[in-house]
């Protein structure tokens, strides 16, 4: 499902990852460390996260985080199987695993657990996967995760946009 959000904040598609509540600051300080906890709380509040869904059922935690590079990174943070406050954190950032991008997620994400917000009507839904934040070298960057991501989701393929321009025809 995807909900609407305000203008300047980001809907949450998918199952709620109710998981996420049990990660209070002072949990996300101790494993991210302080200042990328804060960094990432920052980017949070300022919108930079402009794309969150989930999968498995609320267990695996998709995110589009634009940062101080030229293209937003992709974020993926599955929870552990046991319900603990446990989780595992990647990102397409140089940084690559429990960055600020991580900390900025979860923080969006657990900030909609739970919103009772109402559904995007369907029109808009499939306009905002035609027109959505990933920028035309977003496949490419992200040829790297493709492995571990259906591995982890347990899907058998995985579609996106086509690269524009003469990447496209090659």
């Amino acid at each position: 499902m995807q909900r609407w959000a305000p203008p300047g904040s980001v809907a949450l598609r998918g199952p709620d990852p109710t998981w996420v509540t049990q990660l209070g600051d002072a949990t996300l300080r101790l494993r991210l460390g302080a200042g990328t906890f804060e960094r990432g709380a920052a980017y949070a509040r300022d919108g930079a996260v402009v794309a969150l869904s989930t999968g498995d059922h609320g267990r695996l935690l998709l995110a589009t985080v634009c940062g101080s590079g030229r293209h937003p990174y992709q974020v993926l943070v599955t929870s552990s199987d046991d319900g603990a406050a446990l989780f595992d954190a990647r990102c397409s950032c140089p940084v690559q695993v429990d960055c600020k991008h991580v900390a900025a997620a979860i923080l969006t994400a657990r900030g909609q657990v739970g919103a009772d917000v109402g559904a995007l009507p369907l029109w808009e839904s499939w306009l905002s996967e035609a027109v959505g934040p990933a920028g035309p070298t977003t496949a490419t960057r992200m040829d790297g995760f493709t492995e571990m991501m259906l591995a982890e989701t347990g899907l058998i393929a995985m579609v996106g946009k086509a690269e524009r321009g003469p990447a496209g025809i090659e």
